[in-house]
């Protein structure tokens, strides 16, 4: 008659901790002997041993680690390394964040970064330090034209298609205002300028240049 041996065995105790719970994954390992070939079983018959794995989870409640927890409940901590904060200063600091990421998003939507076809990490450290300098420029363009709409009472801008307006102007309204602005120079036989036109420069235009400091002369402003 053929023969098969069979044993239960635990071989592994593998422990993961979390922040409040302990994860523990134990393998119970099932062994089993076969007969290798065919043909009834003699003294010389060899066999080979068979594993079947299966795997328990466990989740103990780490008890220290709640309680510790529980000390901390209702307090908002913020952390800081500027030691000439005051505690409302670094509040106001922390609430800033969002806007900060706002800017830094557009990276991904307006200006489309990702993926990056270069291969040499200096060099892609090169072109998103010339975007990081794009936003700086975008910033303050967008700073000074709405201190200035503050400073001289201008409550909204007509920047937007149809002439609809806008009360706090982005970069992208106030260049998009100026893209697509023409000037032809006429010239006589002998190569000298006789006269420059320019397109008409809207309204809005107009007060955007003056808001930012822009002399007017190369779109034809006298």
């Amino acid at each position: 008659m053929g023969r098969r041996l069979e044993g239960n065995r635990r071989v592994n105790h593998v422990i993961r901790r979390s922040h409040t719970l302990r994860v523990r994954v134990e393998a119970d390992v099932e062994e089993r002997f076969r007969q290798v070939g065919p043909g009834r079983p003699g003294p010389d018959t060899e066999y080979r041993r068979v594993e079947t794995r299966t795997y328990r989870v466990h989740f103990d409640e780490d008890g220290a680690a709640v309680a510790a927890d529980a000390l901390c409940d209702g307090l908002f901590p913020l952390v800081t390394n500027d030691e000439s904060l005051s505690v409302a200063e670094a509040l106001a600091k922390y609430k800033y964040q969002p806007f900060v990421e706002k800017r830094h998003e557009q990276l991904k939507s307006v200006f489309g970064v990702a993926p990056v076809w270069l291969k040499s990490p200096r060099r892609v450290a090169s072109l998103l330090w010339l975007y990081f300098v794009v936003e700086l420029v975008q910033a303050l363009v967008e700073r000074e034209v709405r201190r200035q709409m503050r400073a001289r009472g201008v409550r909204r801008l007509h920047l937007y298609p149809e002439g609809r307006a806008s009360e706090a102007p982005t970069t992208g309204l106030v260049f998009g205002a100026l893209e697509g602005h023409r000037r032809h120079r006429l010239f006589d036989g002998k190569g000298q300028q006789l006269r420059t036109f320019h397109d008409e420069v809207p309204e809005p235009v107009q007060q955007v240049l003056e808001l930012l400091g822009v002399d007017g002369a190369a779109y034809g402003l006298t």
